[in-house]
């Protein structure tokens, strides 16, 4: 069996609410070493002591102010072990699973790639932003009119998934 690691790089300010439902997603999986970065950009609140009370095997750089995403993400990368690195919102619930499931499709195309995953709403809607269909020129009218806004269906979507698989 391969298997894969991957460091997971998440940047945090003032993120004590929701940091502790999206390491607790990042549960061990057979087949995938994880290492979990979490970047801290000076918070207010308890985002820091949080993650260093209740997830001792994260770890945890504390920046003194806040030097913005960019660097912050920069930084973490920099600490990184892997050559595969993931960058995961601190609001975000992202399983094991689905991360080895990105990391295979990475591996099967024998390239160093760019992969993102499909973000599926809490109603069981794709996230318009997150991607759509290859451009066309059908495509391109039907995301400016805003058109799969007002009929539900995959042939009025707009954005551009180059793989769209549903459920």
């Amino acid at each position: 069996m391969t298997v894969f690691s991957l460091a997971i790089v998440i940047v945090t300010y003032n993120s004590a609410d929701v940091i502790g439902a999206c390491l607790q997603a990042l549960a061990p999986v057979e087949g995938l070493e994880l290492e979990i970065i979490v970047v801290d950009n000076a918070s207010a609140d308890d985002t820091a002591d949080f993650v260093r009370s209740n997830y001792p095997e994260v770890r945890l750089i504390q920046n003194s102010e806040n030097v913005g995403f960019a660097k912050a993400v920069n930084l973490g990368a920099s600490m990184a072990g892997s050559d595969n690195l993931a960058l995961v919102n601190p609001d975000a619930i992202v399983s094991s699973t689905a991360l080895l499931q990105l990391l295979k499709i990475q591996d099967s195309r024998g390239t160093p790639s760019i992969i993102a995953p499909r973000i599926i709403q809490p109603q069981g809607r794709l996230l318009i932003s997150s991607g759509g269909h290859f451009p066309t020129v059908w495509r391109m009218l039907c995301h400016y009119f805003a058109i799969s806004r007002i009929i539900d269906s995959p042939r009025f979507e707009g954005h551009y998934l180059l793989e769209h698989q549903p459920g």
